[in-house]
């Protein structure tokens, strides 16, 4: 037998031992999108599941309202790099597997996957249309972005190199960012997701946004014939674009739906894409049926292309078979945050870091303790909502 498939076992014994625990406290059940509220299980049956969105919380990883616990978790990234826990930051977009309890609010993480959309140079920044642009396309940001390294998109500027993690939306050829990351070191690889525009086959190159793709020396994956016009793509490269604004890549790849492993249960989070009909239209890379669910929130009405949702249900002859739906307010309305834990800093009065997040608590509601009595190794739970890539805590819990 294997080292790796020791491991597996070994993984999903633990797995299924804290679900087995967590099972022993009651609880409500979750929205598809809260993750912050009060969590429980439902049971100790558990089902293999996977979820693609943002990070909402940590403690646990809080992915589409599941809190999974992540301490086994094998992490990398899109580009196949391993990752620690530590890399990992609210806001960046995953792909989670793993079991989760008959209720669906808590599981335990065996893969995590960190997927961003855009790594490259900022071309223009314009704060009157909430966008920036970076490899051609134009990033949307909204009140749900998290930043890091810089404050706001005020303090974004060209020549600057970012990353994104987010959401393509086809309808309006852009991506939706949930985090942008200031990058000070050299980029080593550059990757934007897109749509191919007109392709002129005799220079084997294609329009995209506002660059020139040159695919004459790029690997294709899944692309057949080649690329073709309103194909959605990613392209990447080891150099930015030339002068000229001919970027010359050495891959592109056609989006594929990610691997659900076989999960009996899905959660995408996304925008609605290639809209026909409540039966007939793609999310997160697959096609989705959602004929027959329940909103929680709004109507089938409201589905259309480009309409942010959550949607949960399971995956049929490569169909997602949508028994829940969620409309997502986040671009509209900054969503709210949970760190929980061990204290790793304390930086000022009610300040302090915590996986990796900034903190302030200096006007929060206090449960359990006062804000002199934060210190390195107190366990906490903070909440509130985002601002300058600090979480302004509305309300912060003793846990000890």
């Amino acid at each position: 037998m294997t080292s790796t498939t020791l491991l597996s076992r070994w993984r999903a014994l633990v797995a299924l031992l804290v679900l087995a625990l967590q099972a022993a406290s009651c609880g409500g059940g979750a929205d598809l999108l809260a993750g912050v509220g009060s969590g429980g299980t439902g049971g100790g049956t558990t089902t293999d599941s996977f979820s693609l969105g943002a990070i909402r919380g940590f403690g646990s990883v809080i992915v589409n309202g599941v809190r999974y616990d992540d301490t086994t978790a094998a992490i990398t990234s899109d580009d196949g790099l391993t990752l620690s826990r530590d890399a990992l930051r609210l806001s960046m977009v995953v792909e989670v597997s793993g079991p989760v309890d008959s209720a669906g609010t808590d599981g335990v993480a065996t893969r995590i996957r960190v997927v961003s959309e855009a790594r490259g140079v900022v071309q223009s920044v314009s704060p009157t249309a909430g966008q920036f642009v970076v490899l051609g396309v134009p990033v949307q940001v909204s009140a749900a972005t998290v930043f890091d390294g810089v404050g706001s998109l005020a303090g974004l500027a060209p020549g600057q190199s970012v990353e994104v993690y987010g959401f393509f939306d086809r309808a309006s050829r852009s991506l939706s960012a949930t985090r942008v990351e200031l990058r000070t070191e050299a980029l080593s690889r550059y990757k934007v997701h897109g749509l191919v525009g007109t392709v002129d086959p005799r220079s084997r190159s294609f329009l995209f946004g506002g660059l020139v793709v040159d695919y004459s020396a790029a690997l294709q994956v899944g692309l057949g014939a080649g690329p073709a016009p309103g194909v959605e793509v990613r392209v990447s490269a080891a150099a930015a674009p030339a002068t000229d604004g001919v970027w010359r890549v050495d891959r592109i790849e056609a989006v594929q739906a990610p691997d659900y492993g076989g999960a009996g249960k899905v959660r995408i989070e996304g925008p609605v894409n290639s809209f026909g009909s409540a039966a007939g239209f793609y999310l997160g890379g697959v096609r989705a049926d959602a004929s027959g669910a329940q909103f929680q929130t709004g109507s089938a009405a409201g589905l259309g292309e480009g309409a942010r949702v959550v949607m949960e249900g399971r995956i049929e002859d490569g169909v997602f078979k949508v028994s829940r739906v969620e409309y997502d307010r986040s671009t509209v309305e900054a969503p709210e945050f949970e760190v929980r834990g061990a204290v790793d800093r304390v930086t000022g009065a009610g300040q302090f870091v915590l996986r990796n997040t900034v903190v302030d608590a200096s006007a929060a509601a206090l449960d359990g303790g006062t804000l002199a009595d934060l210190r390195v190794g107190r366990r906490i739970e903070a909440r509130g909502q985002i601002n300058g890539g600090v979480l302004r805590a509305t309300r912060l819990k003793f846990e000890d």
